[in-house]
């Protein structure tokens, strides 16, 4: 049994997600913003790609493979996170970068 595209790229896709919220959050987000971006992004990502993939096929768009797929690229995402990139420099550049998503840290004293 090989796996479909859909599968495949759900995989990949939640490898990746992870930078990805480290370069959109601010780094001063907090650990719940950027597990709900994390979240965000995988439900956006899976359907994307199960709607790709019913386009391409002509099948009728299945709403339980594409909240499954954002389930796996969820975990994935969290497991890659904690489990790889955590502590790297890789993680540390994505959040060091300046995102739109989460608060601003204002300097009071200036």
């Amino acid at each position: 049994m090989t796996p479909a595209l859909p599968q495949v790229l759900a995989l990949v896709i939640g490898v990746l997600l992870p930078l990805l919220t480290g370069l959109v959050t601010r780094s001063t987000a907090s650990s719940n913003t950027r597990a709900v971006t994390l979240l965000g992004l995988s439900a956006v990502t899976s359907v994307l790609t199960e709607l790709a993939d019913t386009l391409g096929t002509g099948a009728a768009f299945d709403v339980g493979a594409s909240a499954l797929a954002a389930l796996g690229t969820f975990v994935t995402g969290v497991g890659i996170h904690f489990g790889l990139l955590k502590g790297t420099a890789l993680s540390e550049w994505a959040k060091a970068t300046s995102g739109f998503i989460g608060r601003r840290d204002y300097d009071l004293a200036a």
